[in-house]
């Protein structure tokens, strides 16, 4: 029974030894599984990471170009469209610059124009020989240091011609308003 005993006793030595190199072999293989693991995981996210990264670019690229050719498309319509008042007057330009502005304005509830404002523009008007008062409305007083002379010259004073210097007849200046014109009738 002796040998029995032993017999068992290192078969059970035989087995535990056999159980720890298996048992280290299969940590050995798990450490392996996951080593193996992790890179593919590695491999397959730097996939992932390229192939987003090459599709990113690829939008950008295609984002760029779009962007490039809808600003030449716009420049080209642009230089067309400049290219259509290349020929037009200087005052016909402000005109239609003035009508844009307006068009872009919010609504305005009041406006005031000043004389200090309004001046300058009938001095230009006056100037360019727009109209029989020459520029000026009628009853309008002249720009500072701008004749206001409407309709024929004042006839030569002398006999038959009032002192005070009115001439009675209508549509002529008058010493005491500004020079404005009086219109007929009033």
């Amino acid at each position: 029974m002796r040998w029995n005993e032993r017999a068992i006793g290192e078969n059970e030595l035989q087995t535990r030894i056999e159980l720890a190199k298996r048992e280290e072999q299969l940590i050995m293989q798990n450490g392996a599984n996951a080593r193996k693991a992790a890179q593919e995981d590695a491999a397959a996210s730097q996939i992932r990471t390229e192939t987003e990264a090459a599709r990113e670019e690829r939008l950008s690229l295609v984002k760029a170009n779009a962007t490039r050719s809808m600003g030449e498309a716009r420049g080209a319509a642009e230089v067309a469209w400049l290219s259509s008042y290349r020929n037009i007057d200087e005052g016909k330009l402000l005109g239609l610059a003035l009508r844009d502005l307006a068009i872009n304005l919010p609504k305005v509830q009041s406006l005031v124009l000043s004389p200090d404002l309004l001046s300058p523009v009938l001095a230009r008007l006056g100037k360019d020989g727009l109209g029989e008062t020459g520029g000026l409305l009628p009853g309008a007083a002249p720009p500072s240091g701008t004749p206001a002379q409407v309709g024929p010259a004042s006839p030569p004073s002398g006999p038959g011609t009032p002192a005070s210097g009115q001439t009675g007849q209508k549509g002529r200046a008058e010493p005491g308003r500004g020079g404005a014109a009086r219109p007929p009738g009033k």
